[in-house]
């Protein structure tokens, strides 16, 4: 018989971990599980799954607050009420933050509850997301589960852990038409060489590392063109404008284009000859995967679990971290030596193929439910520690 898993989810806009969460509920297989999804506001992640028709409600995510404790309460009443509706069996977060309420209702529901911790999260941060507990911790690398254990390991003991891939079929590549169609949006010439970063505009991504990789390559090339594809959700004045402005003192503005957040980040990928990852922490490395399956080899910063996705000298190229000389260099190189950069290409497909097909995280996410599921008995720090403090301390 077909069980309901209840997603519950934070998304203000659609990056890696909205996109993951978008392909796992489509590819769960309906006859053991089908989703329905809990989302804090409207956007673009309801206009997903409206368009997959995938059940799903708005409903807001609060934190618990002494001085005025009824939204968050609301809110637990709510998801209870819509898990009794939709008779899920489990909870399935997707991040810490968005943990706290979902889990409190499934709690009172007596429903094993799984987190999907996506990024790296301080101590603090952690224990307060998690305190009414939850029965497995799902990350999608080694690093990211070795990190969560050395920030909280009363939190993550191994039996409590589990790392699944994520999975991604690519869809058929952009025709020649639609490549032109785009270049010309871009502002991209037919015979420019296009160096694509793909990812949040913020600090931890790199893109100062990147931008100073380019004021290094641009004076001699002069037809490279940098393409910026993200953005930054802080008001003005956001770390775009910082990193726009660090681009016009570099003298390297002309040369560069600041896309912002875009829906068809798949095609934009068919545009660049190599895709950079300068980022400071990466706990899987999304954008690797989907550069891979593209056939664009990689040029990322050895951190995190990105050597997991990316095999130095094999489907990529990996750096040290934090050193755009290196970066500069590693793409210089590929871009003059066209067969192997096609080699890397073709490798970084196969490998993609081959490791992070959907079915396969698809299957290895719902055989992990049944695991739960069959384990459900509270533990020590799960379904709920009774020490947990509801309010904050504020």
């Amino acid at each position: 018989m077909t069980a309901t898993v209840a997603f519950a989810a934070q998304a203000p806009f659609i990056g890696g971990a909205e996109r993951a969460l978008l392909r796992l509920v489509g590819a769960l297989d309906d006859t053991r599980y089908r989703p329905f999804v809990i989302i804090d506001r409207r956007g673009e992640v309801t206009d997903a799954l409206r368009s997959a028709n995938i059940p799903h409600r708005q409903v807001a995510l609060p934190p618990p607050e002494r001085r005025w404790p009824w939204p968050f309460a609301r809110s637990v009443m709510r998801i209870a009420a819509e898990m009794l509706r939709h008779r899920a069996v489990l909870l399935h977060t997707s991040d810490p933050p968005a943990h706290l309420a979902p889990s409190l209702a499934a709690r009172l529901l007596r429903l094993p509850r799984i987190c999907h911790v996506h990024f790296t999260y301080p101590a603090d941060g952690l224990r307060w997301s998690l305190k009414w507990g939850f029965e497995r911790a799902l990350f999608a690398s080694e690093y990211a589960k070795r990190d969560a254990q050395r920030q909280c390991p009363e939190l993550f003991p191994e039996h409590r852990c589990a790392v699944i891939a994520y999975g991604f079929d690519p869809p058929p590549p952009p025709d020649a038409p639609r490549l032109a169609a785009l270049r010309a949006e871009c502002g991209l010439d037919a015979d420019d060489v296009v160096i694509g970063f793909v990812g949040r505009v913020i600090e931890s991504k790199g893109v100062a590392d990147y931008l100073h990789m380019a004021s290094a390559l641009a004076a001699q090339h002069p037809r490279w063109r940098f393409l910026i594809v993200g953005d930054d959700q802080r008001p003005r004045p956001s770390y775009r404008v910082e990193m726009e402005t660090l681009a016009a003192q570099l003298g390297i503005a002309p040369a560069c284009r600041f896309i912002g957040f875009r829906n068809d980040v798949w095609d934009l990928l068919h545009l660049c000859d190599v895709v950079v990852m300068p980022s400071h922490v990466e706990p899987f490395g999304i954008v690797a995967l989907e550069a891979g399956a593209a056939g664009r080899p990689v040029v990322a910063a050895h951190v995190g679990g990105i050597p997991e996705v990316v095999h130095d000298r094999a489907t990529g190229v990996l750096v040290p971290p934090r050193d755009p000389r290196a970066l500069a260099n590693a793409v210089a190189q590929l871009i003059a030596d066209p067969q192997r950069r096609a080699e890397l290409g073709c490798r970084g497909r196969v490998h993609v193929a081959a490791r992070f097909g959907l079915g396969a995280h698809a299957r290895a996410v719902m055989d992990l439910y049944d695991d739960v599921r069959r384990s459900a008995e509270p533990q020590a720090g799960g379904m709920g520690s009774p020490k947990a403090k509801f309010f904050t301390s504020a």
